[in-house]
């Protein structure tokens, strides 16, 4: 447990020193380093670490590919379900058939593409990369990986949200279906986050969870229906997930702190896309609670409340009370961290050279 909390307090103690040393390029070292660590620890992981999908699927999956044709590959497994890590590997494999490498290779799309989004849009670069692990998003990309690099693509359509570009969006998010298939759920996000933020965000998510309460039969019967997926009728009437309550309160609660720290300032174009985001992540964690894969949708959504929360706290007219805001950031979605990382079968930590 110990290197995460570490990691943690080299996340928020290192910026102001790097800020006061190098002023201007402050900003960018930090997030270079941030960026360099955060890699490093994900990267040289143990295949054991973290729920099971690293070590008795992607793994196995890995070293079956490197027997195999692209024919074989392309056959076995579907273009169309959000295969292309397989197809990726496949090509990896003529490089290196070392599982470990791989690891650390498709490690790196997340890290990346979130640290440069923080460089180019918080306000508090210490703060946005610890809330990515106090949201739990750094820590389901251990073994999330198909999503992970979903989620990193997704983070780059975030300039084409804002500029309006709607073609070079769809093929982002196409892209990243093709590595996840719920990616395709990120489509919803090009007319939604440019409304204002008011109640009305407030009373859709409590729509989703009145749905998600009273009518979950219903609805969940037309999901499936829809896309009639026989795995995930299943996991829905026989399996629960970790914590997928307590998903639905954090994001919950993260919106009415931003709404507070921002009370009485102007909402930027930039503060609308993001905050809307997080608040579509909140409606999808309230499905989680029936079905788990929904938290998984939500969070491709959440990562841009890590960078909503930072800059709404640097905004805030809360000038007086800013030490005590932090301290309760810090402390509240910290343990919430140190509890995932309990949960999800992340400690202790064992690198790849164990």
């Amino acid at each position: 447990m110990a290197i995460y909390i570490v990691t943690m307090f080299f996340i928020i103690g290192w910026y102001p020193i790097l800020k006061n040393t190098f002023n201007k390029n402050g900003k960018k070292y930090y997030c270079i380093l941030a960026c360099i660590l955060l890699s490093l620890l994900i990267g040289l992981r143990h295949e054991s670490l973290g729920m099971y999908d690293t070590e008795y699927l992607y793994i196995p999956n890995f070293k079956q590919i490197c027997k195999m044709t692209m024919f074989e590959v392309l056959r076995t497994f579907d273009f169309f379900r959000g295969n292309g890590l397989y197809i990726c590997t496949k090509i990896f494999t003529y490089l290196s058939t070392n599982q470990y490498l791989w690891l650390f290779v498709t490690s790196l799309p997340f890290t990346i593409s979130f640290s440069y989004f923080v460089y180019k849009y918080s306000k508090l670069p210490s703060l946005s990369f610890f809330l990515i692990f106090g949201l739990r998003i750094y820590l389901v990309n251990f073994f999330l990986i198909r999503q992970s690099i979903a989620a990193a693509i997704l983070i780059w359509s975030y300039e084409f949200i804002k500029n309006k570009k709607l073609i070079p969006f769809i093929l982002t998010v196409l892209l990243a279906s093709w590595f996840h298939t719920t990616a395709i759920v990120f489509f919803i996000a090009y007319p939604l986050v440019h409304f204002k933020i008011g109640f009305k965000q407030m009373i859709a998510i409590l729509g989703c969870l009145y749905i998600a309460i009273y009518y979950k039969a219903d609805f969940f019967e037309f999901i499936f229906s829809l896309f009639g997926d026989v795995y995930y009728s299943g996991y829905y009437t026989t399996a629960t997930s970790f914590d997928t309550l307590t998903y639905f309160y954090i994001y919950l609660l993260i919106v009415g702190i931003i709404v507070i720290l921002k009370w009485g300032r102007v909402y930027s174009e930039d503060d609308k896309i993001m905050i809307n985001c997080l608040n579509i992540a909140t409606g999808f964690m309230a499905f989680s609670t029936i079905l788990a894969e929904f938290y998984r949708i939500g969070m491709f959504f959440g990562a841009f409340g890590a960078v909503a929360l930072a800059n709404a706290y640097v905004d805030t007219r809360f000038k007086q009370y800013r030490i005590f805001i932090y301290i309760v950031i810090i402390v509240l979605f910290g343990a919430y961290a140190i509890k995932g990382i309990a949960d999800m079968s992340m400690y202790p930590y064992k690198s790849c050279f164990s």
